[in-house]
């Protein structure tokens, strides 16, 4: 698999380049009945896909799994697996625990690692975004037992849930687990998503010990191509450069990463880093558009949970609308959200962020 090893920047730009010709052969092969084919086309670059902005091959898994036509295909549990990632990173949460089980229960219970591992990670991601850290974790450990890989990201993701859940001392085991068998890879963006794990684990507390980690992981997953980790490093930045008053830093940050994750459909980080915007703008006196922000993100089906609890150990914002504006005006924003596309509202808080970059004002953290 050379999109996991020292050839990544390289297949990465093949990939990239090849796309129109591999969307060609790939409804040529519909078109002649030809399902191996597209099946295999489909499987073989599901893990490129996996970080990178690009949304169309998340959805050809999906495709091939509402096809009834292949419910008896040999490579079924592998096109479950792959929509069931997709599904995750599209926000449909639901749909990604029901692609993942129907994976795992077709499987069977002595299936060999490399036909579950994906089913497995899938639910892990979806338990992590739900705050069930401690399931996410042992998911993520249990996806990577026995597969023949030269890198153990799954630890990593481990590391990241067991720091979210609390465990500063289990998120260092997990992490000095990874480091080695990541760092021996060659695989740059395991190695961006290791420094960004890096930085949540010391950013509770100590958020300007973070800073130099998310900076590697942005610059380091940007070279590899991986915007998806370079964008959870970069709201990651702004969250803890609103914790350091870099009103600035942070506010063009969140502008920017709204507008990346609303172009390449991430739906749950969109969410994620729409709250922790609206905690920048409530301490900067932006109340209104804060409420706007949360009021539509918690009618999200795919936003990641949060509560007191999560953010205290994670980079998520806890902001109730009712503590932003008084009931009066709050029932206003609400009727405000209802006449509203979320573009629209997305738009409003990227041009406050922006004025508010420009300002160059420092205000209190939330």
């Amino acid at each position: 698999m050379r999109i996991i090893g020292p050839e990544e920047v390289a297949t990465d730009r093949r990939l990239r380049a090849e796309l129109d010709n591999l969307r060609a052969a790939r409804d040529l092969a519909g078109l002649r009945g030809r399902q191996d084919v597209r099946v295999g086309l489909t499987l073989a670059l599901d893990e490129a896909a996996l970080w990178r902005d690009l949304r169309e091959l998340w959805s050809w898994s999906l495709e091939l799994a509402d096809d009834r036509s292949l419910d008896d295909h040999p490579q079924r549990i592998g096109v479950l697996g792959a929509a069931a990632e997709a599904a995750r990173l599209t926000g449909e949460l639901d749909r990604a625990v029901e692609l993942a089980e129907q994976a795992l229960a077709l499987a069977g219970e002595d299936a060999p690692p490399e036909q579950v591992h994906v089913g497995l990670r899938a639910l892990g991601s979806v338990a992590h975004f739900r705050g069930d850290f401690a399931s996410a974790r042992d998911l993520w450990i249990r996806s990577g037992l026995g597969r023949r890989v030269i890198s153990g990201g799954w630890f990593a993701s481990a590391a990241l849930a067991a720091s979210y859940g609390g465990d500063p001392a289990e998120a260092r085991r997990l992490l000095d687990l990874a480091g080695p068998a990541i760092r021996g890879s060659g695989c740059l963006s395991h190695a961006a998503f290791l420094s960004y794990v890096e930085g949540e684990v010391r950013a509770t507390a100590a958020p300007e010990e973070a800073l130099p980690f998310y900076l590697d992981a942005i610059d380091t997953a940007r070279s590899a191509g991986t915007m998806f980790v370079a964008g959870v490093a970069g709201v990651a930045l702004a969250s803890a450069r609103t914790r350091l008053g870099d009103v600035e830093g942070a506010a063009d940050g969140f502008a920017d990463l709204l507008g990346l994750w609303e172009r390449t459909g991430h739906a749950t980080q969109l969410w994620t880093t729409a709250r922790n915007a609206a905690g920048l703008l409530v301490a900067a006196g932006l109340r209104r558009t804060a409420a706007l922000l949360l009021v539509v993100a918690d009618a999200q089906p795919g936003a990641a949970a949060v509560g007191p609890a999560i953010a205290r150990h994670s980079g998520r914002v806890f902001v109730l609308p009712e503590q932003v504006v008084d009931a009066d005006e709050l029932a206003d924003v609400r009727a405000e959200a209802e006449r509203l596309t979320t573009g629209e509202v997305l738009d409003r808080a990227r041009a406050e962020l922006r004025e508010l970059a420009a300002q160059g004002s420092r205000v209190t953290p939330p």
